[in-house]
């Protein structure tokens, strides 16, 4: 199966035109002259897959065959008057001139390539537009639910856009919607795709990506655009909302909507700010601050040169309750204490960082992320996000 990022890593057009696709088309038009119909069916997700990436096209299996006969069928006519043509391009054509997207029209590959290009491109940023977006996101559901896996989108949206459109002109906002854009994608990763969702708000699509990472490529992004555009004397910044697949949708929609909650919600913190889930309650929770289920796990604490090892009992996004046997209560009060390690299935994770206790009791200590930001990574390792 094609992965999505396979075909979108770069430029589209760039990915349709590599020679694996083209010879694999041959190959079926090849079996087809030998085999007829069962050459597509034996290749049907093959077909379909590249029909629904390059095209942006759900067809049904019955129809899908139909219609790459046809294609086939175009190519081998115009092979037998002499003509040589590429199969992608009658590919093409048949579904931009015929009924699927009439009279056939052969087109060159390089107006092929640029017919792409504004099919899936914004015009003012040169970024992927909606349609790609949706279709890409769509795929990659689709692609999870069968094989497994997850991926992350992050929604966001430029601080205060609407006063520079307003104030500056229309044709400057236009100017800084693709300044803005080109800086983000300079904080991308290369896996990672940037869309425009609309107006001043994008949509980064991170493959194979869970909340933690997710996080990380969302603050590499707010800090430098702020950093950019403060060197310019520009007061840009941008705010945004981490969504998770399958963990917070099952669908596009639901996904950018749970997005959109969460950029509403650093919008409403003071802006400039990005939100995950553990940021914002949910509407469903019952409680501020929801425990999360424990996995085995093993903790290691120093105070002094003592090591003592101990399990977490209790663990939020508020803080956690380490349990361990303490032979001297009035030592780990009085003297600095580190957590040194966290073992968790399988894994093992060094912090080895002072902590402020909340709680010192005979079976554990208690811990409050307030205090202790650094050990929040803590929360992550403790779901499957």
């Amino acid at each position: 199966m094609i992965e999505a990022k396979d075909l979108i890593g770069d430029e589209i057009t760039k990915k349709f035109s590599r020679d694996n696709i083209l010879s694999n088309l041959n190959r079926i038009e090849n079996l087809y002259q030998e085999e007829g119909l069962r050459a597509i069916e034996d290749n049907l997700t093959f077909l379909r897959d590249l029909t629904r990436i390059i095209f942006g096209i759900d067809i049904n299996d019955e129809n899908l065959i139909i219609i790459w006969e046809n294609i086939l069928k175009a190519h081998l006519n115009l092979k037998r008057e002499g003509q040589v043509v590429d199969m992608r391009v009658v590919a093409f054509d048949h579904f931009v001139n015929g009924n699927v997207i009439s009279n056939p029209k052969i087109m060159e590959l390089e107006n092929f390539k640029n017919f792409i290009d504004l099919i899936y491109q914004d015009p003012k940023t040169f970024t992927y537009n909606y349609l790609l977006l949706k279709t890409i996101v769509n795929y990659e559901i689709e692609r999870i639910n069968r094989y497994g896996g997850y991926f992350s989108i992050i929604l966001i949206d430029i601080d205060n856009f609407k006063y520079y459109n307003d104030t500056l002109g229309h044709k400057v906002g236009d100017e800084l919607l693709s300044e803005f854009s080109r800086v983000v994608i300079s904080n991308l990763r290369r896996s990672d795709i940037l869309f425009r969702y609309g107006g001043d708000e994008f949509v980064i699509l991170c493959p194979e990506t869970r909340r933690i990472g997710a996080r990380v490529v969302a603050e590499k992004i707010r800090d430098g655009i702020k950093k950019h555009f403060s060197s310019r004397n520009i007061e840009i910044s941008v705010s945004g909302g981490v969504a998770v697949f399958p963990y917070d949708g099952n669908t596009f929609e639901e996904l950018l909507e749970f997005a959109d909650k969460l950029l509403y919600y650093s919008k409403s913190r003071g802006k400039n700010i990005i939100t995950d889930k553990f940021d914002s309650p949910l509407e469903d929770d019952k409680r501020m601050f929801p425990r999360f289920p424990l996995e085995y796990n093993e903790v290691i604490i120093k105070c002094n040169d003592s090591e003592i090892k101990g399990r977490i009992r209790d663990i939020s996004k508020s803080g956690m309750f380490i349990e361990v046997k303490i032979p001297n209560i009035n030592l780990y009060k009085t003297n600095e204490v580190y957590l040194s390690k966290v073992k968790l299935n399988g894994g093992e994770y060094i912090f080895d960082i002072p902590i402020k206790l909340v709680r010192v009791s005979e079976d554990g200590i208690g811990i409050n992320f307030s205090s202790n930001k650094s050990l929040e990574v803590l929360v992550y390792l403790f779901t499957n996000y």
